[in-house]
Protein backbone atom coordinates (compact mmCIF):
# COMPACT_ATOMS: atom_id res chain seq x y z
CA UNK A 1 0.00 0.00 0.00
CA UNK A 2 1.35 3.29 -0.85
CA UNK A 3 1.22 6.51 1.03
CA UNK A 4 -0.28 9.58 -0.64
CA UNK A 5 1.29 12.46 1.27
CA UNK A 6 -0.25 14.84 -0.25
CA UNK A 7 -3.51 13.61 1.14
CA UNK A 8 -1.89 13.06 4.19
CA UNK A 9 -0.45 16.85 4.65
CA UNK A 10 -3.92 18.04 3.27
CA UNK A 11 -5.68 16.18 6.04
CA UNK A 12 -3.40 17.38 8.80
CA UNK A 13 -3.50 21.11 7.20
CA UNK A 14 -7.39 20.97 7.43
CA UNK A 15 -7.00 19.35 11.29
CA UNK A 16 -4.53 22.22 12.09
CA UNK A 17 -7.27 24.58 10.28
CA UNK A 18 -10.28 23.19 12.38
CA UNK A 19 -8.33 23.17 15.85
CA UNK A 20 -6.72 26.86 15.33
CA UNK A 21 -10.58 28.00 14.22
CA UNK A 22 -12.14 26.05 16.80
CA UNK A 23 -9.70 28.22 19.41
CA UNK A 24 -10.52 31.47 17.63
CA UNK A 25 -14.44 30.75 17.02
CA UNK A 26 -15.81 31.49 20.54
CA UNK A 27 -13.96 35.06 20.77
CA UNK A 28 -15.51 35.92 17.55
CA UNK A 29 -18.80 34.83 18.20
CA UNK A 30 -18.61 37.13 21.22
CA UNK A 31 -17.21 39.74 19.57
CA UNK A 32 -20.23 39.55 17.20
CA UNK A 33 -22.91 39.33 19.65
CA UNK A 34 -21.66 42.44 21.52
CA UNK A 35 -21.79 44.58 18.80
CA UNK A 36 -24.57 46.77 19.39
CA UNK A 37 -25.01 46.40 23.04
CA UNK A 38 -24.18 49.35 25.35
CA UNK A 39 -20.85 50.14 25.90
CA UNK A 40 -19.44 49.34 29.74
CA UNK A 41 -18.96 52.62 31.54
CA UNK A 42 -15.39 52.50 32.53
CA UNK A 43 -13.66 54.07 35.18
CA UNK A 44 -9.89 54.70 34.13
CA UNK A 45 -6.83 56.93 34.68
CA UNK A 46 -4.48 58.20 32.22
CA UNK A 47 -0.49 57.94 32.40
CA UNK A 48 -0.53 61.76 33.04
CA UNK A 49 -2.62 61.05 36.05
CA UNK A 50 -5.97 62.24 34.86
CA UNK A 51 -8.67 60.23 35.35
CA UNK A 52 -11.02 59.36 32.41
CA UNK A 53 -14.44 57.83 31.97
CA UNK A 54 -17.01 56.57 29.43
CA UNK A 55 -19.19 59.72 29.34
CA UNK A 56 -16.10 62.12 28.99
CA UNK A 57 -16.32 61.11 25.25
CA UNK A 58 -18.96 62.73 22.91
CA UNK A 59 -17.72 61.35 19.88
CA UNK A 60 -16.76 57.79 18.54
CA UNK A 61 -14.57 56.44 20.52
CA UNK A 62 -11.50 53.89 19.39
CA UNK A 63 -10.61 51.63 22.60
CA UNK A 64 -7.30 49.63 22.17
CA UNK A 65 -6.51 46.93 24.90
CA UNK A 66 -2.79 46.43 24.53
CA UNK A 67 0.17 45.38 26.66
CA UNK A 68 3.46 47.11 26.72
CA UNK A 69 4.90 43.49 25.70
CA UNK A 70 2.60 42.91 22.64
CA UNK A 71 4.62 42.44 19.41
CA UNK A 72 0.93 42.38 18.00
CA UNK A 73 -0.33 45.36 19.70
CA UNK A 74 2.76 47.69 18.68
CA UNK A 75 2.05 47.11 15.11
CA UNK A 76 -1.77 47.93 15.71
CA UNK A 77 -0.84 51.16 17.61
CA UNK A 78 1.81 51.94 15.26
CA UNK A 79 -0.49 52.12 12.59
CA UNK A 80 -2.61 53.86 14.28
CA UNK A 81 -0.27 56.40 15.08
CA UNK A 82 0.25 56.91 11.58
CA UNK A 83 -3.28 57.70 11.06
CA UNK A 84 -3.04 60.61 13.78
CA UNK A 85 0.33 62.05 12.47
CA UNK A 86 -0.98 62.03 8.56
CA UNK A 87 -4.04 63.95 10.31
CA UNK A 88 -6.51 61.07 9.02
CA UNK A 89 -7.54 60.43 12.61
CA UNK A 90 -7.88 63.02 15.57
CA UNK A 91 -5.98 61.77 18.25
CA UNK A 92 -8.58 62.43 20.78
CA UNK A 93 -10.55 59.47 19.27
CA UNK A 94 -8.51 56.80 20.55
CA UNK A 95 -7.72 55.43 23.94
CA UNK A 96 -5.15 52.88 24.38
CA UNK A 97 -5.85 50.86 27.47
CA UNK A 98 -2.88 48.61 29.60
CA UNK A 99 -4.66 46.21 31.62
CA UNK A 100 -2.24 44.33 34.73
CA UNK A 101 0.59 46.10 34.19
CA UNK A 102 2.00 48.74 35.97
CA UNK A 103 2.00 52.90 35.51
CA UNK A 104 5.42 53.58 35.13
CA UNK A 105 6.05 50.94 32.64
CA UNK A 106 2.70 52.16 30.28
CA UNK A 107 4.16 55.72 30.98
CA UNK A 108 7.22 54.89 29.45
CA UNK A 109 6.69 52.80 26.55
CA UNK A 110 4.19 55.06 25.36
CA UNK A 111 6.69 57.94 25.57
CA UNK A 112 9.46 55.98 24.10
CA UNK A 113 7.17 54.89 21.09
CA UNK A 114 5.63 58.19 20.62
CA UNK A 115 2.10 57.63 20.84
CA UNK A 116 0.00 60.93 19.99
CA UNK A 117 -3.58 59.22 21.68
CA UNK A 118 -4.02 58.72 25.21
CA UNK A 119 -3.13 55.88 27.29
CA UNK A 120 -4.54 54.68 30.32
CA UNK A 121 -3.69 51.95 33.09
CA UNK A 122 -6.41 49.44 33.81
CA UNK A 123 -4.31 48.32 36.85
CA UNK A 124 -6.91 45.64 38.03
CA UNK A 125 -8.52 44.73 35.07
CA UNK A 126 -12.01 45.89 35.74
CA UNK A 127 -12.58 47.56 32.53
CA UNK A 128 -10.61 44.42 30.11
CA UNK A 129 -13.34 42.53 31.96
CA UNK A 130 -16.25 44.36 31.00
CA UNK A 131 -15.39 44.49 28.02
CA UNK A 132 -14.60 40.50 27.70
CA UNK A 133 -11.61 40.87 26.55
CA UNK A 134 -9.44 37.78 25.80
CA UNK A 135 -6.36 38.60 24.48
CA UNK A 136 -4.79 41.73 22.87
CA UNK A 137 -4.49 43.81 21.17
CA UNK A 138 -8.30 44.29 21.08
CA UNK A 139 -10.15 46.85 19.55
CA UNK A 140 -13.58 48.42 20.49
CA UNK A 141 -15.46 50.69 18.06
CA UNK A 142 -17.39 53.14 20.44
CA UNK A 143 -20.42 55.09 18.40
CA UNK A 144 -21.49 58.56 19.78
CA UNK A 145 -24.53 57.01 21.48
CA UNK A 146 -22.00 54.86 23.43
CA UNK A 147 -22.62 51.28 21.78
CA UNK A 148 -20.30 49.18 20.78
CA UNK A 149 -20.25 49.38 17.15
CA UNK A 150 -17.16 46.53 16.40
CA UNK A 151 -14.93 44.44 18.18
CA UNK A 152 -11.75 42.52 17.28
CA UNK A 153 -8.74 40.54 18.80
CA UNK A 154 -5.20 40.44 16.68
CA UNK A 155 -4.17 42.25 13.85
CA UNK A 156 -6.98 43.47 11.75
CA UNK A 157 -6.13 43.78 7.84
CA UNK A 158 -8.85 46.37 7.60
CA UNK A 159 -8.17 48.38 10.87
CA UNK A 160 -6.81 51.84 8.63
CA UNK A 161 -9.89 51.66 6.22
CA UNK A 162 -12.15 50.60 9.07
CA UNK A 163 -11.27 53.80 11.60
CA UNK A 164 -11.08 56.66 8.83
CA UNK A 165 -14.98 55.24 7.81
CA UNK A 166 -15.95 54.72 11.58
CA UNK A 167 -14.89 58.10 12.80
CA UNK A 168 -16.28 60.19 9.56
CA UNK A 169 -12.16 61.09 8.38
CA UNK A 170 -11.72 63.30 5.83
CA UNK A 171 -8.69 64.61 7.65
CA UNK A 172 -9.18 66.21 10.57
Amino acid sequence: MKLNWNKISNLFLILVLGYLLSQRLPGILGHFRSQGSAAAPFHVTLTDNTPLTLGDFEKPLVVVFWATWCGPCEVELARINRLIANKNIDPKSVLAVSSFEEAELVAKTARERGYLFATAIDPLGAMARDYKVAGTPTLVLIDAEKKIEWMTTGLSPSLELRLKHFLGSGGI
